[in-house]
């Protein structure tokens, strides 16, 4: 049927759990180190046994890792490993995990106008994986990055790209969303301008 028979095998799936685990448990202890190590180690795992999915979403998780040992740098390249590896094997869902990822890495590193970029494509990257609470956060994110940097123009658009999403989204979908906080973002930015009846609407729509 298509199925890997590493996820039907008994004894893969327990070293897989027992690498997770140990990741998670380590990072929680402050052991980064060991963290990254047995993460790296699942993700090898996953790589070797045909699971492709598993393996660019341990790696998403892995690119976290690394940032919580300090190396933001490694981090934003597995991030960008795992985003096109995803994106080549047809998984747009956990792209824009890994996009929106990237953006806040180069936040991190205080590329400000490379992460309203990464953002940005985050957003594009959520409407094509019908991910629209993903593909909202990335849209606000970028606006907010560009408005911050005086690109008020480039702002509203994200920020309405993120309008748009939310009005085709399900009432669950926009709940879990940040678009209130992209409405209300254009609207102080409407208002900034002399745009009253446009802020009043937008405002609208936080309810």
């Amino acid at each position: 049927m298509g199925v890997p028979t590493a996820l039907m095998d008994k004894d893969f799936q327990k070293a897989l759990r027992l690498k997770v685990f140990g990741a998670a448990h380590a990072l929680r202890e402050g052991r980064t180190t060991d963290a990254v190590r047995e993460q790296t180690e699942a993700r090898d795992l996953c790589v070797a046994a045909g699971l492709i999915r598993e393996a660019c979403t341990l790696d998403v998780a892995l690119g976290g890792y690394v940032m919580q040992a300090g190396q933001p740098q490694r981090a934003l390249q597995l991030f960008r490993e795992a985003g096109t590896h995803a994106t080549n094997h047809g998984l747009p869902d956990v792209a824009v995990q890994a996009q929106l990822a990237q953006g806040a890495t180069l936040l991190t590193l205080q590329r400000t106008d490379d992460a309203a970029i990464a953002y940005a494509e985050a957003g594009r990257l959520g409407l094509e994986g019908a991910s629209p609470v993903l593909a909202i956060e990335g849209f606000r994110m970028a606006g907010q990055l560009l408005a911050a940097n005086g690109r008020l123009q480039e702002a509203t658009f994200a920020w309405r790209r993120a309008l748009e999403t939310a009005e085709k989204a399900s009432p669950e979908e926009k709940r879990s969303s940040t678009a209130p906080e992209a409405a209300r973002q254009l609207a102080a930015l409407c208002r900034k301008h002399g745009l009253k009846a446009q802020a009043e609407s937008l405002e609208r729509r936080t309810g």
